[in-house]
């Protein structure tokens, strides 16, 4: 099946998810800073507005490690609006 085989609302839901792992990424990052080693944000729903977001650091995949991780809140829209622990500038 591609991409223009799935049902529109899917795909839809697809892109909003992906526009709000988006926008919860560039939250965090613009208050913890751009660690020198970044590897990437992963952004994972674990309710209905709330996410786990773990900084990966490292040169190659073989020695990433998680450096910060939160669990946020959002609104509707991927804003965040609380973590735990509280996101702090570190970079």
């Amino acid at each position: 099946m591609t991409k223009a085989d799935e049902p529109k609302d899917l795909q839809q839901k697809k892109e909003e998810s992906q526009q709000r792992h988006a926008v919860i990424e560039r939250d965090v990052m613009r208050v913890l800073g751009r660690p020198a080693d970044l590897h990437q944000v992963h952004v994972r729903q674990v309710g209905q507005d709330h996410y786990r977001v773990n900084v990966l650091i490292g040169t190659d995949t073989s020695c990433l490690r998680i450096a910060h991780s939160y669990f946020v809140t959002t609104d509707g829209d991927g804003n965040v609006l609380s973590s735990s622990p509280e996101i702090a500038k570190h970079y």
